[in-house]
């Protein structure tokens, strides 16, 4: 399972088939994420301490109860799948049990902001550590409470936190990477490389490497035990914001600034690239002729190879409906300002762009390889030549037309509205 959030929207897909499960759009921004062990919970934190509770396997979402009365930040799952830990924005740390939905530990954990939380097994312990603005570390007994170690050591805030076996990992601003002794507190290695902040780490299966995301854009993948870079991933053009592993493959997720989420193996060849619109799809089609899967949404229009997943082309132009033409290798593409536009599938080009309606265009049907149908919010209805020539207007309707679809008996041809 992949689980993201963005502003008041929360999304699941299925790793192997690359297909949406779930998607679920919140009443208020969404700001912090956590999942079960098993990925069968997820837990989503709002701006307004509101808590949405997930479950997978029975598709079932819930709301829990405020737990600090101000933004909760950061949000873990513990292993055993019943105890939450938060961390809200004024420093406090949250110890909560999910069957009984109550408080265990309210803990003033830093005196500024936490930036990163985590609950990990170190040996026989149980822990939970945590990073801030003031830029140390600490770790906690996660049964009684008690503060165990304060990590001190980074110039700049710490942004996010590791454990591979015996070590904590700690990433800072400062743009190094800090490997502690759990047993002692003290400082192993320093890895250094990155050219700006650290804003992501995680460990590979079998603990012995760690990968690292920066503001510079790139991922590195380390040697923890000689603290030095393996290898650097270079493919976002922008600054990489969290990065996750497949314990099973040994897979690097990767996700960015860009708007996009890579998936890499160890040779630093991208194996899947998964983009997302800045906004919300409104429209899809295929063209099998050329392995297209064409989206289009009001931040603009994307083409997709439709046997690897890939974005090969996109335009700003917003689309609000799309229809194509088999025939002539053709696109047609609708707005919400009534604007009709041809593109060529070939070139990604325009061809022609005709102000078709005086309110949005809302959908497209094909008619034949010479002419096509749309349907517009200002209640008309218009045949058109591929070259944008109208052909017939239709009027009658009172509201806007949402739907249509054909039906062709011999030389017949029937509408439904």
């Amino acid at each position: 399972m992949i689980f993201a959030i963005c502003g008041h929207q929360m999304v699941i897909w299925d790793l192997n088939s690359k297909e949406e499960i779930f998607n679920y759009l919140a009443s208020c921004e969404l700001i912090s994420l956590a999942a079960t062990t098993d990925a069968q919970k997820l837990l989503a934190g709002t701006i307004d301490d509101s808590l949405y509770y997930y479950n997978v396997q029975q598709r079932d979402l819930t709301m829990l109860p405020s737990l600090h009365g101000i933004s909760i930040h950061f949000l873990r799952v513990h292993s055993d799948g019943n105890r939450i830990i938060t961390a809200a924005q004024d420093g406090v740390l949250g110890i909560h049990e999910l069957s009984s939905k109550r408080t265990i530990h309210l803990l003033n954990a830093h005196a500024q902001m936490m930036t990163c939380l985590l609950s990990e097994h170190i040996g026989n312990n149980e822990v939970i550590i945590t990073g801030s603005d003031d830029k140390t570390a600490k770790v906690w007994d996660l049964i009684n409470g008690n503060l165990i170690h304060t990590l001190c050591g980074h110039t700049k805030a710490v942004k996010c936190i590791a454990v591979a076996n015996e070590y904590v990992i700690t990433g800072s601003l400062d743009s190094t990477i800090i490997v502690w002794s759990f047993s002692s507190g003290s400082r192993y290695k320093t890895l250094e490389g990155h050219l700006a902040d650290i804003w992501c780490t995680t460990v590979l299966p079998g603990g012995k490497e760690l990968v690292s995301g920066s503001k510079d854009d790139c991922l590195k993948v380390w040697s923890i035990e000689e603290g030095r870079c393996l290898q650097t991933l270079e493919g976002h053009s922008s600054w990489v914001s969290c990065v996750a592993t497949v314990p099973s493959s040994g897979l690097i997720i990767s996700g960015s600034n860009d708007k996009s989420i890579k998936i890499w193996k160890h040779d630093s060849k991208s194996v899947l690239l998964v983009e997302q619109h800045l906004k919300q799809p409104e429209c899809v089609v295929s063209y099998l002729a050329l392995d297209l899967v064409i989206s289009g949404a009001p931040d603009g229009i994307k083409f997709w190879k439709l046997s690897n997943g890939k974005c090969v082309h996109a335009i700003s132009t917003p689309a609000s409906c799309l229809a194509t033409d088999i025939c002539n290798h053709l696109l047609i593409s609708g707005t919400k300002d009534g604007t009709l536009n041809v593109w060529s599938l070939e070139t990604f080009s325009m061809m022609h762009r005709f102000r078709g309606h005086s309110a949005a265009v809302i959908c497209l049907f094909r008619l034949s390889s010479e002419s096509f149908i749309s349907a517009s919010a200002d209640g008309l209805l218009k045949m058109w030549t591929c070259n944008l020539l109208e052909r017939i207007s239709y009027s009658g309707h009172t509201a806007g037309v949402k739907c249509l679809a054909v039906s062709e008996e011999g030389d017949r041809s029937e509408w439904f509205i």
